[in-house]
């Protein structure tokens, strides 16, 4: 299980927070030990952090990788590209985003279209890797399943 979702539960720490004057009787709620804390995107995704970016997809290069245009990408600029993570290059002046495919030091990058077609980028390009999508955001009331 991944360690992303063990949740200590707000049960145990409020307890210890309590005064030792205040005494706890009868009998607690069976669900208290598997309440949630609030769901906070700054603590998950590290918002706030010099190397965390927000980009918003303008286009539908990645189609084929369920990546829509209006879907938010947080982009780690410290983390290192691996096969199969999504990059965002700098590439003739502009940003373009781009799969990862290959072996660890011969990487291809590319993009898949909707109906699954593979492009490479260029090999006459010069590429420098911005930054590397650690996760996606996607507004789930516009669905395009």
């Amino acid at each position: 299980m991944s360690e992303a979702f063990i949740s200590p539960g707000r049960r145990s720490g409020t307890l210890a927070n309590l005064p030792e004057k205040i005494k706890i009787t009868g009998f607690s709620s069976p669900a208290a030990d598997y309440e949630q804390l609030q769901l906070s995107l700054d603590e998950i995704t590290g918002l706030g952090a010099p190397h965390i970016f927000f980009w918003r997809l303008t286009s539908e290069a990645l189609a084929g990788l369920s990546l829509h245009a209006g879907d938010l990408l947080i982009v780690n600029r410290q983390t290192e590209l691996t096969p199969g993570k999504i990059a965002v290059i700098a590439a003739e002046g502009a940003y373009r985003v781009f799969l990862a495919e290959g072996q660890a030091g011969a990487l291809n990058l590319v993009t898949v279209s909707a109906c699954g077609e593979r492009v490479a980028i260029e090999k006459t390009e010069e590429v420098n890797v911005w930054g590397v999508v650690d996760f996606v955001v996607r507004d789930l009331r516009a669905t395009r399943f």
